[in-house]
């Protein structure tokens, strides 16, 4: 059974949105993988994070 739309967990968006804002996903990737909660305009600018 397929999720509806826009039932996908906090945890789960906020771990793509960190894959997108790192590079791992593309913005096409991030939004199927949010399914469509957000479109591309709508990701947050990518910014790389400090090492530690």
């Amino acid at each position: 059974m397929d999720l509806i739309i826009g039932q996908t967990g906090s945890a789960w968006r906020r771990s793509v949105l960190a894959a997108y804002r790192d590079g791992v996903i593309t913005p096409a990737r991030a939004v199927e993988f949010v399914d469509g909660v957000i479109r591309e305009s709508e990701l947050p600018n990518r910014t790389r994070r400090a090492q530690p």
